[in-house]
């Protein structure tokens, strides 16, 4: 998992959104790029479907060939925090470039899926179109007519994908299907019913991980935002400083907290939209033991809340927006959860209920 280190160098270094888009998009497919020649000399020699899908899928092959250091998330985390899970046919494909830099144009895929199942049961419809990175490389040893598993994330406007959905950790992100044997990153020929188990299972605790590793889970309005430099160098803010000791009003907790008011260190685009609604925020403590943190000034460090927002990706798993219908949309729960639901998981993750 990424945690607050990793947001922290982003903040540091360039803008988030860019970082962002060449950590997920544009290294790895820089990185294939660089291995082409060394592969597609065998490649091509390959014609059996199925072997062509399994010798750019596998694990061994994507962790040396086209994934950044780190690698995808586990699978069971990709399991929770999918929009959609979808099983069904390969239509087709297709692809633009994308500009996103002034000297750089990013090769994207466009690829629709008929569907079979849908494993969230949040999607209507027959038919989704998605897309990936790179120019249909993410589709190796797939074809018209195959069965494949899909695992799409959420649109995110700001992305380099726009409004569309798109493949989830990419090669990691496509599953194919035959003879009802799943192959992909993480499986090579587990039956098709295995899988969907394991999907399931992993979707039941969606939030467990949240609640197990952080402090509190806080409902409240934010009262105020005191921003604070982690710079070493700088000491004042404007209005790029991104870090911030963010105050909320507090509703409710889990477990009970008996003051009116909480703050903690947190970064002012994660919390962007809970400033006029609640929200359930996932508070830890350690803000001061955080190794980034440690190169501060004793005196300015002291300037920094105990407590942090807990975030295990960059988009925010720690904050969850509490809307008019009563329900809390976050990562691990696209399409809302009922607030005291919600609230009830969370205690009984913790061993409070």
């Amino acid at each position: 998992m990424i945690d607050m280190n990793y947001k922290i160098t982003a903040v540091i270094g360039i803008a988030a959104v860019l970082s962002l888009t060449y950590v997920l998009y544009i290294s790895p497919y820089i990185n294939s790029l660089n291995n082409n020649s060394d592969t597609r000399s065998w490649l091509d020699d390959i014609t059996d479907p199925l072997e062509r899908f399994r010798l750019t899928h596998l694990k061994e092959y994507v962790d040396r060939y086209t994934m950044v250091e780190g690698g995808p998330f586990p699978l069971d985390y990709m399991a929770r925090v999918s929009k959609y899970i979808v099983i069904g046919k390969f239509v087709t494909e297709g692809s633009e470039y994308k500009a996103v830099t002034p000297n750089y144009n990013f090769p994207i895929t466009h690829a629709v899926v008929d569907i079979e199942k849908e494993l969230t049961g949040n999607l209507k419809g027959n038919r989704i179109e998605f897309r990936a990175s790179g120019l249909s490389n993410k589709f190796e040893g797939v074809y018209y007519g195959d069965r494949i598993i899909v695992f799409i994330a959420d649109k995110e406007i700001d992305s380099v994908f726009g409004d569309n959905y798109y493949l989830l950790m990419g090669r990691a992100g496509v599953y194919k299907i035959v003879d009802e044997k799943v192959y992909g990153y993480y499986y090579d020929g587990i039956l098709l019913e295995d899988f969907i188990k394991i999907i399931q299972d992993a979707r039941k605790d969606r939030i467990k991980d949240l609640a197990v590793n952080t402090d509190y889970a806080i409902v409240g309005k934010i009262k105020s935002i005191e921003k604070v430099s982690i710079d070493p160098n700088i000491t004042e803010v404007d209005e790029n400083t991104l870090s911030a000791n963010i105050t909320v009003v507090v509703e409710d907790a889990v477990p009970n907290y008996k003051e009116k008011e909480f703050t903690f260190f947190a970064y002012t685009d994660t919390v962007k939209d809970c400033k006029d609604r609640p929200c359930l925020f996932f508070i830890k403590y350690g803000t001061h033991e955080d190794e980034v943190h440690k190169r501060l000034p004793s005196e300015r460090l002291k300037n920094l809340a105990e407590y942090y927002l807990y975030d295990t990706w960059i988009v925010g798993d720690g904050v969850y927006k509490v809307m008019d219908d009563g329900k809390a949309y976050g990562k691990e729960y696209p399409e809302g959860i009922k607030l005291n639901e919600l609230i009830e998981r969370i205690k009984k993750y913790k061993g409070l209920d």
